[in-house]
């Protein structure tokens, strides 16, 4: 192998490490908790350190006549799907995304589509997780902070059951 092929070689490798072990971090970069927004938690070296449920509700609107109505999105996800949905943001966003697609391949198009999230993070009362005023369909995926996302409160833990001392 020519000394050419051996630095580029070695190029590309220093440059899948360098990627191998700054993906993890891009956390850091994100402002507020990233266990609450989720943002820069895939592929990070977070373990399951934390607790969150939550549940989603959609609604389209129609701009041009005004009119409102919930979607359920149960019947077009499993179980497990609307589980892991209802606590990702970026997966509300993106069946948001979905459900304006449908709508528009039925003949409805220019939908917007709000989500109502609450979740509960650690044991901590159900707060919101996306802003139910911006309409989802009309934002655009981005690796920036996503302006959409509610930081999470300063509500103190609840606990189920006294600890006895």
């Amino acid at each position: 192998m020519s000394p050419r092929w051996q630095r580029a070689g070695l190029a590309f490798f220093g440059l899948w490490l360098a990627l191998q072990c700054l993906l993890p971090l891009r956390h850091w970069f994100y402002p507020g908790e990233v266990n609450w927004t989720e943002e820069g938690h895939n592929f990070s070296w977070h373990m399951k350190l934390r607790n969150k449920e939550g549940r989603v509700r959609y609604y389209a609107r129609d701009p041009r006549t005004g009119a409102k109505w919930k979607v359920d999105p149960r019947p077009l996800l499993s179980n497990r799907q609307y589980q892991k949905m209802s606590t990702r943001p970026d997966m509300v966003q993106q069946f948001a995304h979905e459900l304006a697609r449908r709508y528009e391949r039925e003949g409805r198009p220019g939908l917007e589509i709000y989500a109502d999230m609450r979740v509960s993070l650690n044991g901590r009362p159900r707060q919101m997780l996306v802003d139910e005023d911006v309409d989802l369909a009309a934002q655009p995926w981005t690796w920036r902070t996503a302006s959409w996302l509610i930081p999470l409160g300063d509500e103190p833990l609840v606990f189920s059951r006294a600890v006895e001392p």
